[in-house]
């Protein structure tokens, strides 16, 4: 740029190169354009340059030309200059002593002295006077006779000196960019954003369809600056995408998690339950708990089993950041024996993906299963251990083999599986020679110490082990045999476990139930008065009876003290 020449039209150059450069595919940053820009200015405007960096302006180029044309022109302003003939202006390049003189004629001349730096201005010639009267008066009267408005003249007038754009006048000096072709258009950043606003926030995918859809016109939505309300109103958790490496070796990785406390507590007192997964293998163990505190206890039982068992060291334990893993005695342990602790971030239970889903699942099935067999829901404790039994056995999609297959390196036996809660009749060990050699009872689970089944007597309500048994899986019980086996319990009354001893030979083949006719008993009449008084007796033979006896609340009495004394007895 020359020195004197229009700073616009130098801006108007400088764009103009700039969209030949985007042309060619030869796109800069912004700071290189301001550089070059700023380089091509003469030294008039080198006042100009040290402002800009000084106080370190970030400016778009159409913002730094609209800065250089207003630093232009108010730098003319402040030049003086003198009023010639007709109103029209001259620059003053010195100061001194000069007369003016007019020709011959009516009227005095006006000479400017030194101190004036230059002549007044003359007035235009009016009719029938020759003084020279001094243009002093102010403008505001002045009307154009181009617009016809006050205040300006037509030289001046801004409807001449614009263009108009689709019905309206807009100015060269404006907050708009003339470019090359002489085109207008808004900056595409502010309008992007505008327009974002606009919309309520919306997200820039959903402006896009509106661009594509021809609804909007958005020439750059790229550049779409990032928005700090946007980010505080609609912040949201980040995906959990992929599935991460499983373990290389057997215990490198142990997920382990706490579920409870149940609603209803299990036989026994167990309101909550414990489970740890192998990473590598997906083998599971569950243990029944009655209070979250014995957490810490569960895992050196599960630690002493599992190391003794595959010679290996747990290396890390993963869970959540529930306060039975934050203890200091827990922490502790795990420092002492070399265990790496993985807790989850807060609230990302979605981390330890693994044991939550192990918990989901197990329920599921546990619900599933006393569903079908219409068991009372405090068998829960002995669904769950069943449940976890299956699943080792079972094969998953995580995996190449199954849990039990690749934990023990061998594959697991499905011979012995019978239908949870399935009716079985169960051989007596003592009784009289007259009495039924067998009971009708409850399948409920398979032992982890010994070989047979637990089984659940509802007559004399104890769970006890045996492997003499005959299993009715295919036969179920009519509803009048179900009200029979149905198992009524008072809450918190703990199971009765015993072991039955082996008979050489185990009975696990189903068979359809046989009937059996019945004779009703009588008293001999030798017994005179004492046999009538025996068949009048009226007292309640089950639980049914006697909770729906009208003296029901003394049988509910009645039962809780017996209850208690067995309890204190250890009975």
């Amino acid at each position: 740029m020359t020195e004197g020449s229009s700073v616009q039209s130098h801006g108007v150059t400088m764009l103009s190169l700039v969209e030949k450069l985007e042309d060619l595919k030869a796109v800069l940053n912004n700071d290189t354009y301001i550089d070059v820009i700023l380089q091509s200015l003469p030294p008039s405007y080198d006042l100009f340059i040290v402002n800009y960096n000084m106080n370190g302006l970030e400016k778009f180029i159409h913002e730094l030309i609209n800065m250089l044309v207003q630093y232009e022109a108010t730098t003319r302003m402040s030049e003086p200059s003198v009023l010639v003939g007709e109103a029209s202006t001259s620059k003053v390049k010195g100061k001194g002593a000069r007369r003016w003189k007019r020709k011959k004629g009516k009227g005095t001349a006006v000479t400017a002295t030194a101190s004036t730096g230059g002549a007044p201005p003359i007035a235009p010639k009016e009719k029938g006077k020759g003084k020279v009267e001094g243009s002093q008066q102010s403008r505001a009267n002045d009307v154009c006779i181009h617009c016809h408005g006050k205040g300006h003249w037509k030289r001046e007038c801004p409807q001449l000196l614009s263009h108009p754009v689709n019905g309206l006048y807009i100015l060269q000096q404006s907050n708009l960019i003339m470019t090359a072709q002489h085109k207008w258009k808004v900056d595409d950043h502010e309008n992007a954003q505008i327009w974002h606003a606009r919309l309520g926030h919306i997200s820039k995918d959903r402006i896009r369809r509106l661009v594509d859809t021809k609804s909007l016109e958005i020439d750059d939505l790229d550049h779409l600056p990032t928005c700090e309300s946007c980010l505080k109103g609609k912040m949201t958790k980040k995906r959990f995408v992929g599935q991460s490496a499983i373990a290389k070796g057997l215990l490198d990785l142990v997920h382990t998690d706490v579920c409870g406390p149940l609603s209803i507590p299990a036989r026994g007192g167990f309101s909550y339950f414990i489970t740890f997964t192998d990473d590598h293998s997906w083998y599971g163990y569950v243990y029944l708990m009655r209070y979250k505190s014995e957490a810490f206890g569960r895992l050196k039982e599960y630690r002493l089993e599992v190391e003794n068992q595959t010679n290996r060291k747990i290396k890390a334990l993963r869970s959540d950041r529930g306060g039975e893993y934050l203890s200091d005695e827990f922490i502790d342990y795990l420092k002492e024996n070399g265990i790496l602790s993985q807790w989850t971030p807060p609230g990302t239970p979605q981390l330890n993906g693994v044991a939550e889903r192990r918990n989901r699942t197990l329920l599921d099935m546990v619900r599933s299963m006393m569903s079908f067999m219409e068991l009372p829901p405090s068998f829960w404790g002995h669904a769950l251990e069943t449940a976890v039994k299956l699943l080792n056995i079972s094969p998953s999609k995580s995996i190449p083999q199954t849990p039990y297959e690749i934990w023990h390196g061998k594959p697991a036996s499905y011979k012995y599986l019978r239908v949870w809660g399935s009716p079985a009749y169960v051989k007596r060990l003592v009784g009289d020679k007259l009495d039924s050699r067998s009971s009708l009872c409850r399948f409920v689970g398979y032992p982890k110490e010994t070989a047979g089944y637990y089984f659940y007597d509802p007559t004399e309500q104890k769970v006890f082990i045996s492997r003499n048994a005959v299993f009715l899986e295919k036969d179920f019980p009519s509803d009048n045999q179900r009200d029979k086996i149905l198992i009524e319990e008072s809450s918190g009354e703990p199971p009765h476990e015993s072991t039955a001893s082996f008979e050489p030979t185990v009975h696990t083949d189903s068979v359809p139930i046989l009937r059996r006719l019945t004779r009703e008993s009588r008293v001999p009449e030798r017994y005179g008065f004492v046999g009538l008084t025996s068949q009048l007796d009226n007292d309640p033979k089950i639980y049914g009876e006697a909770m729906s006896d009208i003296d029901s609340d003394k049988w509910l009495e009645a039962m809780k003290s017996e209850m208690d004394s067995m309890g204190s007895n250890q009975v």
